[in-house]
């Protein structure tokens, strides 16, 4: 009974963190940031919320290569997407 109360509080604490991480996002918005930075700090807000969800709600946090390969393989591949957009954005076409 007690692994399941211990169980109960690392997904509540979780959950408030999360909440937390949220509302920061939230506040952030409106501040008038420049561009870059406001990016900045939305995708990191995204990628420690989306850490925490893969690290105890999916139960990956004990399996580190497994949640090193699922945060950076998609930011990797987001990144080159980002590159060869930025590349293709700049020729023209006559």
């Amino acid at each position: 009974m007690s692994e399941q109360e211990h169980g109960k509080k690392i997904y509540i604490k979780v959950w408030l963190w999360l909440l937390a991480i949220t509302v920061a996002g939230f506040i952030i918005s409106p501040l008038g940031l420049p561009g870059w930075l406001h990016t900045l700090l939305i995708v990191s807000i995204a990628l420690m919320k989306g850490g925490l969800i893969v690290a105890y709600f999916m139960h990956l946090k004990f399996e580190r290569i497994t949640l090193i390969y699922s945060i950076l393989l998609p930011l990797l591949l987001i990144i080159a997407l980002a590159v060869a957009l930025m590349y293709e954005g700049t020729t023209r076409f006559y």
